[in-house]
């Protein structure tokens, strides 16, 4: 109770209902709670899965809060900003995991930049392997190893590759630093 009546008006092509609370109920629902339910500030979906179908998927303005995001068994899960930005954030961590077979992959026509602003960044792997690097010219001729390489860094710290052997990184005077 309110003070207020509820309402229901059938058209030829539509139902309107005016109440505080609508509860919508399955006839084969063992419990008293509803499967849907809403009043003009909330809705809540009390089924177990909530499935929306449709060409462009689902579409919401404003923040989404879930416990869970998870795609259906063998299909991949997409989270896409089409023009704009996608922020990934957590209070304490944010941790993006592949599984037990699984490898993640971060693909960008532009810059990718970790930045740590109170902390470290670790690279912790059997192997760390950097490709395409620029090659700097050996300031001598020939070379002690010929596939060996000193990774290199400059005072801007772009990185590079200078020919081995213990004296090769000369940001100086290196073009690639240039």
């Amino acid at each position: 109770g309110g003070g207020g009546t509820s309402r229901i008006q059938l058209g030829q092509d539509d139902i309107n209902i005016a109440a505080g609370t609508i509860n919508v109920r399955s006839k084969s629902q063992t419990s008293d709670d509803p499967i849907l339910s809403f009043t003009d500030r909330q809705m809540t979906v009390g089924a177990s899965v909530l499935q929306a179908k449709g060409p462009l998927g689902v579409q919401l303005e404003g923040p989404v809060e879930a416990s869970t995001v998870r795609s259906p068994p063998n299909e991949q899960l997409d989270l896409v900003a089409p023009s704009g930005r996608l922020n990934i954030m957590g209070s304490e961590r944010v941790d993006i995991e592949a599984g037990f077979l699984g490898s993640v992959g971060i693909t960008s026509f532009g810059d990718i930049t970790l930045q740590s602003t109170n902390g470290s960044i670790v690279l912790n792997a059997k192997d760390v392997v950097m490709q395409g690097l620029p090659v700097s010219a050996p300031l001598a001729e020939g070379k002690l190893w010929p596939e060996v390489y000193e990774v290199c860094a400059c005072y801007s710290g772009k990185l590079f590759l200078a020919p081995g052997g213990g004296n090769g990184c000369h940001v100086d005077t290196s073009a690639v630093c240039q």
